[in-house]
């Protein structure tokens, strides 16, 4: 698994770039900055979250 480029677009492992996960990922970390810039969540919990999103993520992607 490796990031190229910017942001979560060119996420891949095994070989395969699973768009849907990459959309899902990039659509959350959005919502959670703008909710972060609108002083509507902290910055620990907003990282929690992206974290807890991205491991769910590739945990998904290794059982495909």
């Amino acid at each position: 698994m490796r990031p190229s480029g910017g942001g979560f677009a060119g996420l891949v492992v095994g070989g395969a770039v699973d768009a849907a996960a990459a959309e899902r990922l990039t659509a959350l970390l959005e919502g959670l900055s703008m909710r972060r810039l609108s002083g509507g969540i902290g910055i620990r919990h907003a990282r929690e979250l992206m974290r807890g999103a991205i491991d769910a993520e590739l945990a998904g992607l290794r059982q495909d």
